[in-house]
This record gives C-alpha cells, sequence and structure tokens, in this order.
C-alpha cells in the first residue's frame, strides 16, 4: 500500500510500511486537507482584515503608541481564525474540493 502522492498537506509519496498502515486512521488524510484549506482560508482573512483596518485611527481598544500594531495584528488573526471557523467565506470548501480532486487523480 502507498500513500497518496505527495502533496503540500504534508502526504508523504513513501510508501507505507504495512506494520503502520493499521495505525492512521482512514479519513487522517481528508482531516488534514480539511485543517489545511481552513488554515488557508485564515491567512486570506487575515489579509483581507488587515487591509480593512488599515485606515482606522490608533484610538481603538489598545489605545495608541508602540504596541498598537502588534496587538491589532492578533486580534485581526483571531477575527479571521474566528470567521475561517464558523463557515468562512466558502475559500476553504473550493481549497478542500480540489485538493481532494488532485489526490484522488493520482491514486
Amino acid at each position: 500500500m502507498t500513500a497518496p502522492v505527495g502533496l503540500s498537506v504534508g502526504f508523504s509519496p513513501v510508501p507505507m510500511d504495512r506494520a503502520l498502515a493499521h495505525q492512521v486512521p482512514a479519513d487522517s488524510g481528508k482531516n488534514k486537507i480539511h485543517t489545511v484549506a481552513q488554515d488557508f482560508e485564515t491567512v486570506f482573512l487575515t489579509n483581507m482584515f488587515e487591509n480593512m483596518f488599515e485606515g482606522l485611527d490608533d484610538d481603538g481598544p489598545f489605545g495608541s503608541g508602540a504596541g498598537n500594531g502588534p496587538w491589532r495584528s492578533m486580534l485581526t488573526e483571531q477575527y479571521a481564525k474566528s470567521v475561517a471557523q464558523s463557515g468562512g467565506v466558502g475559500v476553504a470548501q473550493a481549497i478542500e474540493r480540489q485538493l481532494v480532486s488532485l489526490q484522488e487523480s493520482h491514486q
């Protein structure tokens, strides 16, 4: 039995040993693809939200000063994670479908 062709989602093109095959859950590849797709959407949304908040005054919840940038960046990332985990805007689903299609075509 061989592992799926190496995609950027962490699959190994190296054949799996039969002793290890029973230790890997059957749906671990799909779970990994889902996680990677959701992570990609989080990065996409983080970039979108950073651009959206770029023009705001520095008198937000963190006040103004040198520490405002990093805190706003972390808050923006958490907003993006929350939106992506709640269903997102459809980017993760499209990426997931494409990765599954690529994986199935290589099997």
